[in-house]
């Protein structure tokens, strides 16, 4: 009686595990970032575009704020997180006061449409930054010695003449 009642739970239940939710894979976001330095020192207005990753459609309904770390020092440059400002058509902004110059990882945490959280790197310098933007060559393989039979040697002679 017991393993009866315990497989028609199991029954009922089983497909409520398995049901498909919505895809977080179509739901990912890139963003874009484009930092200007300030009059104060070392403080830059940045503008963030956000798009869909797989429509590259903007994503103008969001509300997040931005935090930033050093990369080189992690947990040494942290900087608190600061809400942004929705200026529409996928772009918004947010005033950064950092530590130093390099490279700083901005944490985006996303509250609305979904709760998300993206992280891109930024190389700040004086003037302002970007988003790095890396990618992968590929690798050129250059031998370093060569068969016998493809070596050829060549002697050059020359002989001082008076003109």
């Amino acid at each position: 009686m017991f393993k009866l009642r315990l497989l028609s739970i199991i029954g009922f239940t089983l497909p409520l595990l398995v049901i498909p939710t919505s895809s977080q894979a179509a739901d990912k976001k890139s963003a874009q970032v484009e930092c200007a330095a300030t009059d104060i020192r070392l403080t830059y207005d940045c503008m963030i575009t956000l798009t869909n990753k797989k429509t590259e459609q903007a994503i103008d309904d969001a509300e997040f704020t931005v935090s930033a770390d050093m990369t080189s020092m992690p947990g040494a440059h942290t900087i608190k997180p600061v809400a942004v400002i929705n200026l529409g058509k996928g772009m918004y902004q947010v005033h950064l006061p950092l530590e130093m110059y390099g490279e700083w990882a901005l944490t985006m945490d996303f509250s609305q449409p979904q709760r998300d959280r993206v992280v891109t790197k930024v190389d700040i310098t004086k003037t302002g930054g970007s988003t790095l933007i890396r990618f992968t060559l590929p690798l050129l393989v250059i031998p370093t010695s060569f068969p016998a039979a493809d070596q050829k040697s060549a002697q050059v002679e020359c002989a001082a003449t008076d003109v």
